[in-house]
């Protein structure tokens, strides 16, 4: 009671639902007062686990290359003459040509882009209006980040700062949508991450793109 406070605290039951606005609304209000935001979250045996909120501002070493006249004309011509594949469309382009080293995955002398992927290149190319998924793929790119499917890891994509050779993924993120829907779900996806060494994300889009982190906490090693 002399002191400071340095956090603020919630509790959940384990099953009750995660309103993941809610907690970004909370989570800005704690952080303005230089606080930690610390939720417990109680289970069937009634044990607490001790979680913290971060929101996260991820930042990585591979942005978006500028794109010089002959770039955009042979990627025009390439888009032009793609062929649709299941999920996803393939550009005959070879990996030592392809101008744009953290959008898509090479395969058989060409360029494999999944849906995401491929709204954004149109986007780039012709102007088409990205959707909720492209506006939030396009963030993470002009933020230096690779992107890479994160099924192995049940989560949307898994986050690259640097390129994949150099390092592990520091991320794994899920959207708002895609995000679990309750504490069971949240403390699960937190707990898979943390054994692979990388922390959860769930973004959440308005204005900008935020991005909420959970990471437990064991007390005496915090």
């Amino acid at each position: 009671s002399r002191d400071e406070p340095l956090a603020q605290v919630r509790w959940f039951a384990s099953q009750d639902s995660v309103d993941w606005r809610d907690l970004l609304k909370w989570g800005e209000k704690v952080h303005a007062h230089n606080h930690k935001a610390e939720i417990l979250v109680v289970d069937g045996e009634f044990d607490v686990t001790i979680y913290r909120l971060r929101i996260e501002q991820m930042a990585g070493d591979m942005v978006i290359p500028a794109l010089g006249e002959s770039d955009i004309d042979g990627l025009s011509q390439a888009w032009s003459e793609r062929v649709d594949s299941q999920n996803g469309f393939f550009i005959g382009i070879g990996k030592e040509n392809w101008p744009l080293p953290t959008v898509g995955v090479a395969q058989m002398n060409g360029i494999w882009l999944n849906s995401v992927e491929a709204e954004w290149m149109d986007n780039l190319l012709n102007g088409v209006a990205l959707s909720e998924m492209g506006h939030l793929y396009a963030d993470l790119l002009s933020r230096g980040l690779l992107c890479r499917p994160g099924f192995k890891y049940g989560c949307r994509w898994r986050l690259y700062s640097e390129p994949m050779d150099d390092a592990h993924a520091p991320w794994l993120l899920s959207p708002e949508g895609e995000a679990p829907g309750n504490w069971d779900g949240a403390c699960l996806a937190v707990r898979l991450a943390a054994g692979v060494h990388k922390k959860w994300l769930c973004a959440l889009q308005g204005n900008k793109c935020q991005y909420l982190s959970i990471e437990r906490i064991l007390i005496g090693r915090d």
